[in-house]
């Protein structure tokens, strides 16, 4: 059975960040259909990682929206985008939430692993003091 390669993937409108004065990335419009595989390519600095990272909710855009199988991401605890998967250049964490979380859904989506038996690897190392502080914070 072949995938309907038309269905709603991944959809930008004006998307921008900026990072102080400088615009890393301005009014990006993007239509991926749901169901490929596909390669994000330009010269270095026009603004890839910035775009991929604001689609996987790592960071905010300044303004625009970005919509995952015809809905709008939002950016808070609730909004990670599971079925979104990207490659970018270096790890990432989610900034806004806390560090139970972002290890919960890296063991989720990696190994299946359930909220109990994060919060037991945490206990183990002894880590359970910074469960619950946002990773913005960390240093």
């Amino acid at each position: 059975m072949s995938k309907d390669h038309g269905a709603p993937g991944i959809a930008t409108h004006g998307l921008s960040r900026r990072f102080g004065r400088v615009w890393a990335v301005r009014d990006v419009e993007l239509k991926v259909p749901g169901g490929l595989i596909t390669g994000f390519v330009g010269p270095n600095g026009a603004g890839k990682t910035t775009t991929l990272r604001m689609i996987c909710g790592l960071i905010r855009p300044s303004s625009g929206e970005v919509s995952i199988g015809g809905k709008r991401l939002f950016y808070g605890p609730d909004s990670i985008p599971f079925r979104v998967r990207a490659l970018v250049e270096r790890p990432a964490f989610y900034e806004s939430l806390t560090a139970f979380e972002n290890l919960y859904l890296l063991a989720r989506c990696t190994a299946g692993l359930t909220r109990n038996e994060v919060g037991e690897a945490l206990k183990a190392l002894g880590l359970t003091e910074a469960a619950d502080r946002k990773v913005e914070g960390f240093s």
